[in-house]
């Protein structure tokens, strides 16, 4: 999924950059037709699309980058305290009193985000929260 947005994110890049090289500058726009012109804001509007195509693109290459290293090191350094929640099977790399919740009734535990879940859907039908 993230390989096909790139892709398409590389292909509308090179599209609008082909597209608005065959427009003339936005100096040149400006000097001619003045400022609050119709062009001047057309280019200017083309100019702001390419430019937050091109900032997604690099955050999208920059997070793959975060997300390759953040994999490397969990190889090279796994976390000593991780377990998997019994319901999601999620790994909770650094298990403590806030990433899960204990089950007083039976002293076992599940991660944040299906306790979250389970209170939403209990409040939702009535039910007394079930994890605490």
């Amino acid at each position: 999924m993230a390989d096909e947005t790139e892709q398409q994110l590389r292909e509308k890049i090179a599209f609008q950059r082909s597209f608005m090289a065959n427009f003339p500058t936005l100096t040149t726009i400006a000097q001619k037709w003045g400022l609050s012109s119709p062009e001047t804001k057309s280019k200017a509007q083309l100019i702001k699309e390419l430019s937050d195509n091109e900032e997604q693109l690099e955050l999208l290459i920059e997070s793959k980058r975060i997300a390759a290293a953040v994999r490397l090191q969990d190889e090279l350094h796994p976390p000593q305290n991780s377990e998997d929640c019994p319901i999601c099977f999620e790994t909770i790399k650094h298990v403590y009193s806030k990433t899960i919740s204990r089950l007083y009734c039976c002293g076992g535990w599940v991660c944040d985000k299906c306790r979250n879940e389970r209170n939403s859907t209990g409040k939702k039908k009535g039910v007394d929260e079930m994890f605490h």
